[in-house]
């Protein structure tokens, strides 16, 4: 029965000693993967506890940076980002000289429109007409005058004609939509920045250089409009005066 006893408290022992080895085992590999059990300064004491504290504050720290300011952690990504700030910068330069453009030549076309209608011919009641290459009189929209009502004119001789009001008229419309083009393409650029420096969404690599691709095109697009508009003579239009008799006579 001694015996027996004996061999009952060894076995005991043993079984305790095995369970405290499995015990460590298990805390040395949550140590070691950085999960915090409780008991994770078995091992390695002190330098357990600020290992934690530091892998805490980086959690913490983490915790209050935004996405982007992750993402621009990497020095690729962040010299991408920083080249589309100045792809968008330049574009948006150049849309606004686009626009500045447009708008002289607008009031440039409106006081060649007043000194049109200033020296054109008019009718009784003082409405403004003008006779075009044909000989026909015709309203400012382009409707005949009737004959009856074109015979009280009294003609000068330097009435401008009806094709140069009409000219100066879709002068006015090609530069009212540049104008909305540019107007547009500056709000468009606007949003592509905002989109860029979005904090909790930021931009992939694709679209970062998908929005240099989008700056460039509208950029280009409206500088080719004005070229296009200023290379049709648009810009600087020949004012030409009709005789009475409906024949061209030199410009002034």
């Amino acid at each position: 029965m001694a015996m027996e006893n004996g061999n009952g408290e060894v076995e005991a022992r043993l079984k305790d000693r095995f369970a405290r080895l499995a015990q460590d085992r298990d805390d040395l590999n949550n140590e070691m993967a950085g999960r915090d059990v409780g008991r994770i300064t078995r091992f390695f004491g002190g330098a357990a506890t600020n290992s934690t504290d530091s892998q805490r504050r980086d959690k913490r720290r983490t915790a209050f940076e935004t996405q982007l300011q992750i993402m621009m952690a990497n020095a690729a990504y962040r010299a991408l980002y920083e080249e589309t700030a100045e792809v968008l910068n330049n574009a948006q330069r150049r849309i606004d000289a686009v626009w500045e453009r447009v708008q002289a030549l607008q009031e440039a076309n409106a006081e060649a429109l007043d000194a049109m209608e200033s020296t054109a011919a008019r009718l009784p009641d003082g409405e403004i007409v003008f006779r075009d290459r044909a000989g026909d009189v015709r309203h400012r929209d382009g409707r005949l005058v009737e004959a009856e009502l074109a015979a009280t004119i009294l003609w000068r001789g330097d009435e401008p004609n009806f094709e140069d009001w009409q000219s100066l008229q879709e002068r006015g419309e090609r530069l009212e939509a540049l104008e909305a083009d540019a107007r547009a393409g500056q709000a468009r650029i606007g949003d592509l920045d905002s989109e860029r420096q979005n904090d909790d969404d930021p931009p992939s690599v694709d679209a970062l250089e998908a929005m240099q691709d989008e700056a460039e095109a509208i950029a280009n697009g409206l500088e080719t409009g004005l070229a296009s508009f200023e290379q049709d003579g648009a810009a600087t239009p020949e004012v030409s005066r009709v005789g009475p008799v409906g024949l061209e006579v030199p410009s002034l």
